[in-house]
């Protein structure tokens, strides 16, 4: 699908498509009223708790607001009206400290205009990887290892009655840089412009079955789509949706 990283360019209402897979689009300012690419940090709070700091640098008049908009929850799973704000700070630095899930996250900024539509920051949409707290630790404790290996089996349709069947499962373990264990969701679909996907199951992570509240997949090369999240130890079921 065409790639359209900073957003729709004629309806402020469309949803703007999204891909990490795209060719590179470097930042470039132009009349955005963005004046370098936004960041995000992660940083631990004073009760140990893993938060993630965010900030785009955004001149704009009196009645603008900045959003940081992602590929969570927490950042609205690519909604604007469900991004949280940021806080203007001098020099036109716009900052929020957020609580994020596990795993990595995709995001950019969108400015919301007083007038005029919203304006989203130019170039590749931005990345960042947050750490299960305490997966410095290693080891799970509490029998974590063996819940692993169950879910493992669930989610590739374990069995001993095997087959010749080689095919990838749609949900793999994967296991973080930092130790922890995440889900890997990968399907195929081909999709217009536009469109995008997203993944809706029973547990929370999966928006309880309520797709607005679902994470959304990322486009990439071969119409593959993939997320990667933390779930609940056990046997879920899920579906997507377009």
């Amino acid at each position: 699908p065409p790639h359209a990283s900073s957003g729709p360019a004629s309806s402020s209402s469309a949803q703007p498509f999204f891909t990490s897979a795209a060719p590179y689009e470097a930042f470039e300012p132009g009349d955005s009223g963005f004046s370098s690419p936004s960041s995000a940090e992660v940083v631990t709070s004073s009760s140990g708790s893993v938060m993630v700091k965010v900030s785009a640098s955004f001149s704009g008049v009196p009645g603008d607001k900045v959003l940081m908009c992602g590929s969570c929850r927490a950042l609205g799973n690519w909604e604007p009206d469900a991004a949280p704000s940021l806080t203007w700070g001098e020099g036109d630095v716009w900052t929020a400290t957020l609580e994020m899930p596990p795993g990595a996250h995709e995001y950019k900024a969108v400015a919301v205009k007083a007038e005029g539509p919203p304006v989203w920051e130019p170039g590749n949409n931005r990345r960042v990887v947050v750490p299960r707290p305490g997966s410095s630790s290693g080891t799970p404790s509490g029998g974590g290892e063996r819940e692993v290996d169950l879910v493992l089996g669930l989610l590739q349709g374990g069995g001993d009655d095997g087959g010749d069947d080689e095919e990838t499962p749609d949900a793999q373990l994967v296991e973080t840089s930092g130790g922890s264990t995440m889900v890997k969701l990968t399907t195929s679909y081909t999709a217009s412009f536009g469109e995008y996907l997203k993944v809706v199951g029973g547990p929370a992570e999966l928006g309880a079955w309520d797709a607005g509240a679902a994470p959304a997949l990322t486009w990439g090369d071969g119409d593959v789509w993939t997320a990667t999240l933390e779930l609940p130890a056990g046997e879920h079921e899920f579906k997507y949706v377009v």
